[in-house]
């Protein structure tokens, strides 16, 4: 599965307004150039409360909004979260902050089982994946993995010049030692 998803940092009431520029007058959402070929959208900081007008842009425009999980969320919450999601489920692998690290969470199977119970969605599971045996574990109970930081910190490792062809590599070496 690929998936084209953008996350937007900053304050969401700007996301929202930025979407509702888009609308025309016919409700029909036309995407900028630079959001085209997307699936959907993280905006991290979106509570689901108050997701409605953005999800309905979003939908208008034929994009997913994409809710986080994490394991310290309780199973209520995470029924409601579901109910609104649509694309898939960014699960979170740990509490604290995000980044590197040399080993994955060892509830992180009993979480998702946890998750499933209460959608059909894709899986994907994000936050400290780093490597292909990351990839590997997080394959073996999840629909996706997510590694945006260690790409990032891949990509600015390198000379501008070579950054194409060695984020390339980076991934394709997480997807062939799987």
């Amino acid at each position: 599965m690929k998936i084209g998803v953008l996350a937007l940092q900053g304050d969401f009431a700007e996301h929202i307004a930025m979407l509702k520029r888009l609308k025309v007058e016919t409700s029909e959402v036309r995407l900028p150039e630079q959001l085209k070929g997307l699936d959907g959208l993280i905006i991290p900081d979106l509570p689901p409360e108050e997701a409605g007008e953005c999800q309905a842009l979003l939908r208008a425009a034929g994009l997913d909004l994409i809710f986080f999980v994490a394991p310290t969320t309780p199973d209520q919450r995470i029924a409601e979260i579901v109910g609104l999601a649509s694309g898939f489920i960014y699960c979170v692998s740990l509490t604290g902050v995000t980044g590197a690290r040399r080993d994955l969470w060892d509830g992180l199977p009993d979480f998702l089982d946890r998750v499933r119970r209460f959608t059909d969605l894709p899986l994907v599971v994000g936050f400290g994946i780093s490597s292909a045996a990351h990839v590997r574990q997080v394959g073996a109970h999840a629909d996706g993995a997510i590694v945006a930081s260690a790409l990032i910190n891949q990509i600015e490792s390198l000379p501008a010049e070579q950054r194409v062809a060695g984020a390339t590599a980076f991934l394709r070496q997480l997807k062939t030692e799987n």
